[in-house]
């Protein structure tokens, strides 16, 4: 009965939600379920909420599961990448702006062991040298 709860993130390893878990949580909006197995349902867990303003997201390739099971009460399934990784951009123009040693030491190049990089797009990798 929590009509302030608006999104809801289940796991990957969820196997199970309870009976009435989540009943007339009416101001759901939108579930993210990153679990590939179909979770089983007790009896009412979603009773109230709105089946047609929620958005169930579920991990690629599962849709047709979870359309098939007791999720399939919610009007409005979406696939998404549940793998965690978003956009990945690579830049061919990036250059090393400066490197340090690992007790703050500003380097004048490549030294032995683990370097701390500082490149011109603001990203600070650790590079270990040979």
């Amino acid at each position: 009965g929590c009509s302030g709860l608006t999104s809801l993130t289940l796991p990957a390893g969820i196997t199970w939600i309870g009976e009435s878990a989540f009943s007339y949580c009416s101001g759901l909006t939108s579930i993210y379920v990153y679990a590939e197995k179909v979770p089983r349902i007790g009896r009412y867990a979603f009773e109230g909420c709105a089946s047609r303003k929620c958005t169930l997201y579920v991990p690629k390739g599962t849709y047709d599961n979870y359309r098939l099971s007791e999720f399939g009460y919610f009007e409005n399934i979406v696939e998404f990448d549940a793998t965690g990784i978003d956009k990945t951009t690579t830049s061919t123009d990036v250059e090393e702006v400066s490197r340090y040693s690992l007790n703050g030491q500003r380097l004048v190049g490549p030294t032995k062991g683990l370097n701390i990089v500082k490149y011109s797009d603001g990203s600070v990798k650790k590079v270990a040298v040979e």
